[in-house]
C-alpha cells in the first residue's frame, strides 16, 4: 500500500518492501512487484525481480524479460536467474541475443535457456539460434516442470560420465566464461607446509609446500586468460596485498607482470618465521602478519572497509551499481583467525547480505586442513563451487 500511494517512498522503504514480499510467500502481490519492478533504483529493481523468483510469479514473467536489457548486469543476471524459474517463452529470443556478448552473463543465459526448453547446446548462440528458429515453425510448447527436473539428472549423469568442455577461464578446476575475475590467494603462515596427500600432486607442483601448488595453478590460469578478461589478484594473511589496485586487460605485458608478481609470493609467518620465534626473535618473526584474516579478503572484492560494519542500505545499492567484478576464485588453507569477524557463520551472514546488491560470484578452492563445511557453504550461498584440492 506504501508503493501504491507513495510513488516516492525512499529506495530503502521500497527495497525492504520487495524484499519482505519474497520473504512472506502471498502470492497476491502481483500488482505491488509490477511497480516496484519498474522502479528508478537499481536494488528496488533487484529485490522486486528476486520476489517474483522466490514467489514463481508466472505472470510477471513478461515484465521480467524486459529487464534482460537493464544498464546494470546485477540486474540483468538477477532476471536471468528469475527467468529460469518462472520460465516464459518469451525469454528464449532475449536470452540468445544476450549470449552474443562476453562474460559471465553468456553463461548465465546458457543455463536458463536450458531450463526454459530442457534442450544444451551450451553457451553457442548461432546453435540456438539455429535450433530456436526451427521450433517456432512447429508450434513448440514450453515443457513442464516435470520435464525440466528428468533433463536435469539426465544432463548432470551424462556431464559426469562425459565431462564438458567451453570456451572458458579455469583456476584449480574451476571453470568461468567471466570476464571480470579477481583472484584472493591465501598466503598465511600454513601455507608454508607441505601437502599431506603427495599422490595428488606429484606432477608440476615443485616442493610440494602449499604455496607452490597454488603458485603452479595461478601462473597457468594467467597464461589461459584472453585479452577480452580484467582480472586482478589479492594475496593476504592478516593483510591485504593487492597486485594492482584495480583490475586491469590481460594483454601480454600485465599477464607478464601478474606472473612474475605471483612468482615472488612467499608464505608469511611460515616455518623460518617459526623457527625465529623459537629461537626467541618473536618480532623478526613477525608471526602476527601470518595470520589469517578470511573477513578482511571477502570484503575486498565489494570496496568494503573490513573494520567499518557494512551498510546494506541505499549506500551499499551505489557503490555496488559501479561494480564491475562479477567474479572471484578464493583460495584457503584454514580457519579465519583474525579481523573483525572470526566466526565464520558471522562471515557468511555478512556477505551473503552485501552480495544482495553485488552479485558477485564466489568460487571457493580448499588446500590442507580446513573448514570444509564454510568454504563449501560460502560458494553455495554466493552462486560459486566449491572444489576440495587435498590436504
Amino acid at each position: 500500500e506504501i508503493v501504491h500511494k507513495d510513488r516516492r517512498a525512499s529506495t530503502l522503504v521500497n527495497y525492504e518492501i520487495a524484499q519482505a514480499l519474497g520473504l512472506i510467500g502471498d502470492t497476491d502481490v502481483q500488482d505491488t512487484l509490477s511497480v516496484l519492478l519498474s522502479s528508478k533504483d537499481q536494488m528496488v529493481r533487484m529485490a522486486a525481480v528476486d520476489a517474483v523468483g522466490h514467489l514463481r510469479i508466472k505472470g510477471l514473467g513478461e515484465v521480467v524479460v524486459r529487464l534482460l536489457e537493464d544498464s546494470a548486469w546485477q540486474i540483468r543476471s538477477a532476471a536471468i536467474k528469475t527467468i529460469g524459474i518462472v520460465r516464459p517463452q518469451e525469454a528464449v529470443q532475449p536470452l540468445i541475443d544476450l549470449m552474443r556478448g562476453k562474460g559471465r552473463l553468456k553463461e548465465e543465459a546458457a543455463e536458463t535457456l536450458f531450463l526454459i526448453t530442457t534442450l544444451d547446446f551450451g553457451a553457442n548462440p548461432d546453435e540456438w539460434q539455429r535450433q530456436w528458429d526451427r521450433l517456432k515453425t512447429i508450434s513448440w510448447k514450453i515443457p513442464t516442470d516435470e520435464d525440466v527436473a528428468k533433463a536435469k539428472e539426465t544432463r548432470r549423469r551424462n556431464d559426469e560420465f562425459y565431462g564438458k568442455k567451453e570456451d572458458r577461464t579455469s583456476f584449480g578446476g574451476i571453470a568461468t566464461t567471466s570476464t571480470q575475475i579477481l583472484f584472493i590467494i591465501d598466503v598465511s603462515g600454513s601455507m608454508d607446509d607441505f601437502v599431506v596427500e603427495t599422490d595428488k600432486f606429484e606432477s608440476g607442483h615443485g616442493d610440494l609446500r602449499k604455496l607452490s601448488i597454488v603458485r603452479e595453478e595461478l601462473l597457468r590460469t594467467i597464461d589461459s586468460l584472453g585479452r577480452s578478461t580484467n582480472f586482478n589478484i589479492v594475496a593476504f594473511a592478516t593483510h591485504m596485498k593487492p597486485w594492482k589496485k584495480f583490475s586491469v586487460s590481460a594483454n601480454i605485458v600485465n599477464k607478464a607482470s601478474a606472473k612474475a608478481w605471483v612468482k615472488r609470493l612467499k608464505p608469511i609467518g611460515g616455518s623460518q618465521a617459526q623457527g625465529l620465534a623459537s629461537a626467541g626473535l618473536v618480532g623478526a618473526a613477525n608471526l602476527e602478519a601470518g595470520k589469517t584474516n578470511t573477513h578482511g579478503a571477502l570484503m575486498f572484492p565489494f570496496g568494503i572497509d573490513p573494520e567499518e560494519p557494512p551498510g546494506v542500505g541505499v549506500k551499499s545499492g551505489k557503490r555496488s551499481a559501479k561494480n564491475k567484478l562479477d567474479t572471484v576464485f578464493f583460495l584457503s588453507d584454514g580457519r579465519p583467525s583474525t579481523g573483525r569477524l572470526v566466526d565464520t557463520r558471522e562471515i557468511l551472514k555478512e556477505v551473503a547480505e552485501i552480495n544482495q546488491t553485488y552479485r558477485v560470484v564466489f568460487h571457493t578452492i580448499a588446500i590442507g586442513d580446513f573448514q570444509r563445511d564454510f568454504l563449501r557453504d560460502l560458494a553455495t550461498q554466493n552462486g560459486g563451487v566449491f572444489v576440495d584440492l587435498g590436504m
